[in-house]
């Protein structure tokens, strides 16, 4: 009966950490909200979806190969990948003048950061901008979020959604940026009384929220100034952040030819996979996927010493959590708490052993994590200054 029982219990457990258990390989099923400190956010990033590079083709072989291919509302496809044109004034060489004719761009994975994730759904906004776009396309003082025609454009709208009765149906954000499948991933938001919509502009509100990483002008920087939902202080206005990232609710004209997009939308993660890109912090250094979700602790959150081993002869060995996979710490030796003539070391383990020089003396370490990005080091937060006597 004992044995019989034990079996059970073993069955219901494993079913417990079948259930709860994250699972290895779905990326959508790791991911962890922001972290931040007094100085950094760090956030998830991920792949989803593709948009249209903001650099023009500039291989001549290329650019031959593209005049003379076949396009289907302005996209082709070479060797794989695809391409958009776009019309604009273009220097001849022959003739050295300027006529009309078109740019190619390619198209790129569609980065994005997870400002908030339960699990099952996760809110993203775009890494950076994404392209030079009016709240309106006219100046109007009825104007506002539900009947703009930034909004009919990011959905792909009919002329019903918008007070210039413009058509978005055939040209959009939204079916430029994902396939019929990723569309629906795409969760409607509700983003006024009466509206809601897959993709959108996140408010003022939302630019205050520590919970999605926004601590300072920083976590806000989009690389260029760039919209927000709300209406400003005056009718004809929109909110919208500055390019380093300063909050400005009062607004500017909605007809603004600098301000651009940074969309956001709310995605449903038990439709589909989103593919882990690394973390990103708020000073926007990337960090290789290869640290995995929780690099982001590492940097903010700092080591912490789990484990002290007093040995023979003024030796100690030190343990701290190893925060990340192949990181490394740096760890600062020192006879004064200012640190002054410190001795440092590089580790690639998560423990350590030093020996003091001097019976009857104090010490003090401190340590730090290390994560690469190409050749750059970033630094984590110092651990708390621990003290040794010998």
């Amino acid at each position: 009966m004992k044995k019989k029982l034990y079996g059970i219990m073993i069955f219901c457990l494993s079913i417990v950490v079948f259930q709860f258990c994250p699972i290895r390989g779905e990326a959508s099923s790791e991911l962890c909200n922001p972290v931040s400190n007094d100085v950094v956010s760090v956030w998830n990033s991920v792949y989803f979806g593709n948009y249209i590079s903001s650099s023009a083709v500039t291989d001549k072989t290329l650019i031959s190969k593209l005049k003379k291919a076949k396009y289907v509302n302005d996209i082709t496809e070479i060797n794989g990948k695809k391409y958009r044109r776009e019309t604009g004034r273009i220097y001849n060489e022959s003739t050295g003048k300027t006529g009309n004719g078109y740019y190619y761009f390619p198209y790129e994975k569609l980065k994005w950061r997870v400002l908030w994730t339960d699990g099952t759904k996760a809110l993203l906004l775009t890494n950076q901008v994404v392209e030079k776009q009016k709240f309106h396309l006219v100046s109007s003082k009825k104007v506002e979020w539900k009947n703009c025609t930034l909004r009919g454009y990011l959905n792909g709208y009919g002329s019903e959604q918008n007070l210039l009765k413009m058509d978005f149906t055939e040209k959009n954000f939204l079916d430029k940026a994902f396939t019929e499948k990723e569309q629906e991933m795409l969760i409607s938001k509700k983003t006024t009384k009466n509206t809601a919509d897959k993709v959108f502009l996140l408010t003022v509100s939302d630019m205050k929220k520590k919970a999605y990483g926004f601590i300072n002008d920083d976590s806000r920087d989009g690389n260029a100034d760039w919209w927000l939902q709300n209406t400003g202080s005056t009718k004809g206005t929109a909110a919208y952040v500055y390019y380093r990232g300063a909050l400005h609710p009062e607004g500017y004209q909605v007809d603004s030819q600098h301000d651009r997009v940074r969309p956001a939308v709310l995605v449903d993660l038990t439709k589909g996979k989103l593919v882990f890109a690394g973390c990103v912090t708020s000073k926007n250094e990337a960090i290789p996927s290869s640290y995995g979700t929780h690099a982001g602790e590492a940097l903010t959150r700092g080591c912490v010493i789990s484990e002290i081993r007093n040995l023979k002869n003024r030796t100690f060995d030190l343990k701290w959590k190893k925060l990340t996979n192949q990181a490394e710490y740096q760890i600062y030796f020192s006879a004064n708490n200012s640190f002054r003539d410190v001795k440092k070391t590089i580790v690639r383990k998560n423990n350590y052993r030093c020996r003091l020089p001097k019976s009857g003396k104090k010490y003090y370490i401190k340590i730090r994590v290390i994560l690469k990005s190409g050749k750059k080091k970033i630094y984590g937060n110092w651990s708390k200054i621990l003290t040794l006597k010998g």
